[in-house]
């Protein structure tokens, strides 16, 4: 894999940055926060969508729009690539032939990983090692680590082929034991033969026998078929001699009825003759009542009018007369004297009840004095001025006194009001007498509504009628001559309907005679062919139906018995047929039993072969597991030395992939932040050799992010040297470094710097060394 352009879009502190790369070593140099490291989680996130933290993080703060995007142009197997990765959406491009591979977030980094051969942990573990994460072989647990170092050596085929052998096996013996329940018993099968062979040769006896009968009923049939035509021909002459007297007895029918109808057309033809006066009479008469028709109309309009005119005289002169004015006067008066009388009663009330009011008042006042002298009484002192008094019973008779006085007057004032309540006698006869007048008085307006109302509809009449004679003067002396008219009609009238009623018939005189005369003609050819019938029958040697349809039954009965004959070949063919095909199966199921075995056998065999092959791919990716870590190691420790100026010769690393250094021939654990990383480097450039080896995929790329920042100079010095030396196995080396001194060995430098206005990560001049 080569990488030849990353471009950034909105990407963490990358507002726009666009990188192109060479062959060879390139550094990638800048100040801490430049954004150096973000090309590397760039290209991870391009190939495999991985990022840190969430993606809300990953935009831009300061860019114009939410969208991020990562575009990588990249080299693999002599094809060139093109991903691109936004927040939302993904696509994996061959460039040649323009040939869209995947599309989708998670298709594209499926794509790529089948591509890659290698997935996100496998690429961050080999080929890149991203800032701070140089430790070698990052993942959970042991089991996972020695996995993943076979999976990314291409040993996971193995297992593969492995599984394969033994899902072959399984399928072998599967189809094996299908097959082996499917066997039928070979007794079995040369029973059915021999019964189809038996069943074969008696479907041949029968029908040899039945060869022979139908021969001999073939004779007797043709004699038999002679003598039913003929028969036949003499039924069928019966059967027309039938129809034809059938037909002859509805042709003198036919005749009769065409007799009756042209003598029926003879007779109207003649009645409308003495009819033809009277019709003459009725059209003349009607046809001079439509001239007249719209006279009449007006006539008859006058007539009504004068008679509706006449009504109305007789209506008006049956209203009595009378004087409206003085019935009003009259009823005026009688409502003034009502209400003079109710005036005067309501007075007269008012007065009593005031009256009453005021006794009542001194009612109660002589009553408060009879209880105070009561009081004062029993005290033996004066109710006035409260001195002892001797007659004080004396003074209280006189205030009890006093009281029924008043009393007596407030029984007295009630009664007069009680009076003055019901209606005196002359105000009841007033309103009688008022109400009489008012009755008279709507009596007399309602009589004179409606003589007014008949005399405007009588002067409405009479305008019409002066209308009518002035527009036709002469339309009352038409009365006369419409009525002789309408007479005249009327008199007629019956002729002129008889006259309708009989001329469609008289007209159809010349059609009826010519069809009486067609049924005359057709009853003679009917007549002759019953006569040739009877001629054609009388030559046929029969004497009667009964005869001729004996010969047909017999002759269908010789019939029947071969198509019985026929039907019985027909079954025996058919079971020699089943016989012949039963036969032909046992002998196929015989062969198919056969192979059957040959394949159970194959199977079997297939079944061994799968299975040692399992067993051998088994034992072959162990042997190979087993020679990892030693390859490994001493890959690694020929790095160690180069690395460490011959300080550390070797290394040794444990079945979970632990690394030990040798030291004077002393292996002890790293212990020191700068041996972790000389180590971790060592080993990653071993592996990354290594699966290039193994997988026959070169990817020829090499990440290295900030590697050298645990390292002194003399070790830094070491790496770049060893970098240097490893051009020619990684044909791209990317190293990321806030170190300047790196340009000194690499082909291409990149300076990254952070822009302070902008707040954004700029691209200064690419520098290339010679």
């Amino acid at each position: 894999m080569k990488l030849r352009r990353l471009r950034l879009e909105n990407f963490r502190q990358h507002a726009y940055t666009d990188l192109h790369f060479d062959e060879g070593m390139t550094a990638i140099v800048g100040p801490n926060g430049s954004g150096k490291s973000t090309l590397v989680e760039a290209i991870t996130f391009a190939l495999y969508g991985e990022q840190r933290d969430k993606k809300e993080t990953v935009r831009f703060y300061w860019g114009k729009g939410k969208r991020f995007a990562v575009t990588l142009w990249f080299e693999f197997e002599g094809r060139e690539y093109e991903v691109e990765r936004t927040h939302a959406d993904a696509h994996l491009v061959q460039i040649q032939g323009a040939v869209l591979r995947a599309h989708g977030l998670s298709e594209t980094t499926k794509a790529c990983e089948r591509l890659l051969g290698l997935n996100y942990d496998q690429f961050v573990n080999s080929f890149c090692a991203e800032q701070k994460q140089i430790a070698f072989l990052q993942f959970r647990t042991n089991a996972a680590r020695q996995d993943e170092v076979a999976r990314m050596l291409g040993f996971d085929r193995l297992r593969l082929a492995e599984e394969l052998a033994g899902q072959r096996r399984r399928e072998a013996a599967l189809q094996r034991e299908t097959l082996e329940r499917t066997r039928v018993p070979a007794e079995l099968l040369l029973s059915e033969r021999r019964k189809a062979e038996n069943g074969l040769a008696e479907a041949n006896r029968k029908a040899k026998e039945l060869a022979g009968r139908q021969a001999k009923i073939s004779q007797e049939l043709a004699g038999a078929e002679s003598i039913r035509v003929d028969a036949e021909r003499w039924l069928a002459f019966d059967r027309e001699a039938l129809r034809i007297a059938g037909d002859l007895r509805g042709l003198e029918v036919a005749a009769e009825v065409a007799a009756e109808q042209v003598r029926e057309a003879e007779e109207a033809a003649a009645e409308l003759a003495t009819l033809l006066p009277k019709t003459e009479s009725f059209r003349a008469s009607e046809s001079r009542l439509t001239v007249l028709a719209p006279k009449r109309r007006l006539l008859a309009e006058a007539t009504a009018l004068r008679e509706m005119a006449t009504r109305l005289q007789d209506e008006i002169a049956a209203i009595p007369d009378f004087d409206l004015p003085a019935a009003e006067r009259e009823a005026d008066a009688a409502e003034r004297a009502l209400l003079e009388l109710n005036q005067a009663l309501a007075k007269e009330r008012e007065a009593i009840s005031g009256s009453l009011a005021a006794t009542r008042a001194r009612l109660e006042i002589a009553g408060a004095a009879l209880a105070r002298a009561e009081v004062a009484a029993r005290e033996g002192r004066c109710p006035e001025c409260g001195q002892p008094i001797a007659n004080a019973e004396e003074r209280v008779g006189t205030y009890r006194a006093e009281v029924e006085r008043t009393s007596a007057e407030v029984a007295r004032l009630c009664a007069d009001l009680d009076g003055c309540l019901r209606e005196p006698e002359a105000m009841v006869a007033a309103r009688l007498y008022r109400d009489r007048c008012s009755r008279a008085l709507s009596e007399m307006r309602e009589r004179n509504i409606v003589r007014e109302d008949r005399g405007r509809r009588l002067g409405e009449l009479k305008c019409r009628i002066q209308e009518i004679l002035r527009d036709d003067p002469e339309i009352d002396g038409l009365a006369k001559e419409i009525e002789e008219l309408e007479s005249a009609v009327q008199s007629t009238r019956d002729a002129h309907e008889r006259s309708l009623a009989v001329s469609s018939i008289a007209e159809s005189l010349a059609p009826r005679q010519t069809e009486f005369s067609r049924v005359n003609a057709a009853l003679e050819a009917v007549l002759a062919q019953k006569l040739a019938i009877e001629r054609e029958r009388a030559k046929l040697p029969f004497s009667d139906a009964s005869a001729a349809t004996d010969a047909v039954a017999h002759a269908q009965a010789v019939a029947e018995e071969v198509r019985k004959l026929e039907t019985e070949r027909c079954q025996v063919e058919t079971l020699r047929d089943l016989a012949t095909r039963d036969l032909a199966l046992a002998k196929a199921r015989q062969e198919e039993q056969a192979g059957l075995e040959r394949e159970i056998a194959s199977l079997r065999q297939a079944e061994a072969l799968h299975e040692a092959c399992a067993r051998e791919m088994r034992v072959f990716r162990q042997a190979m597991n087993t020679e990892i870590g030693p390859e490994l190691a001493a890959r690694a420790s020929e790095n160690l030395s180069l690395l460490t100026n011959g300080r550390y010769l070797a290394l040794e690393l444990d079945r979970n992939f632990t690394p030990s250094v040798i030291e004077d021939g002393v292996a002890k654990p790293v212990i020191s932040g700068g041996e972790e990383d000389v180590v971790a480097l060592a080993l990653r450039l071993a592996l990354s050799e290594l699966i290039q080896e193994r997988q026959g995929r070169p990817m020829s790329l090499l990440i290295l992010d900030e590697v050298f920042g645990s390292l002194d100079t003399e070790r830094r010095q070491a790496v770049l040297d060893r970098l240097t030396a490893l051009r020619g196995r990684f044909e791209q080396i990317l190293v990321i470094t806030h170190l300047e001194d790196v340009h000194q060995v690499a082909d291409q430098t990149i300076h990254l710097r952070r822009d302070p206005a902008s707040r954004a990560t700029t691209v200064g001049p690419v520098l290339g060394n010679s």
